[in-house]
């Protein structure tokens, strides 16, 4: 292995390290765990690690980003976190296709994910909503995302019998009501 190759697998394990970070953070690990298993202090993790979190946060509610040296949006977030379904569909064919001892299986990828809980869905959607809020974007961005929460909440009403799930996702709509009509006052 030569030089070059040695610095390839340093930015590797580096970029690992990092989404394992992001992965313990987004599952409720704190800054202090995460110290602690790296041997520096909590204030250090979090000032080493904020811009990738803060990066992921954003690739979440804005997949897109603008590129002066390219002609069209590009996409922030990798193409299977932006479409995990179709993804999973094309990786389930691919494997049916190229492996002979999976070739009668329906899901040979896909069968063995664990769908998204309501749980995981809700946390990423409160997460959308505070990113939105801090970075001052517009109402019709905001009421998407209200639009998101208020079908999630429904989803938990009939699904989990929450009976205060079904008055949230009211008011989720009437939020995103108000903004939609915000948006549309602005663009007059």
């Amino acid at each position: 292995m030569g030089l070059g190759d040695g610095h390839d697998v340093v930015d590797l394990a580096r970029e690992v390290l990092t989404r394992s970070v992001i992965y313990e953070r987004t599952n409720g690990t704190s800054w202090e765990e995460i110290g602690e298993a790296l041997g520096i202090t909590r204030q250090s993790a979090h000032e080493r690690y904020k811009a990738a979190m803060d990066e992921r946060e954003l690739s979440l509610v804005e997949p897109f980003q603008e590129d002066e040296n390219w002609p069209v949006p590009c996409m922030r977030i990798h193409g299977a976190a932006y479409e995990p379904t179709w993804t999973g569909r094309w990786l389930d064919q691919w494997v049916r296709q190229t492996l002979p001892a999976y070739r009668d299986q329906e899901y040979p990828v896909s069968g063995h994910l664990q769908p998204l809980s309501a749980d995981e869905e809700m946390h990423q959607v409160q997460a959308a909503i505070r990113h939105l809020h801090s970075s001052g974007a517009g109402p019709a961005e905001r009421a998407a995302v209200y639009e998101r929460k208020a079908a999630l909440l429904d989803r938990i009403a009939v699904e989990d019998g929450t009976p205060g799930a079904a008055e949230q996702a009211a008011e989720a709509r009437a939020r995103a009501a108000q903004l939609r009509a915000q948006a549309q006052g602005e663009r007059a």
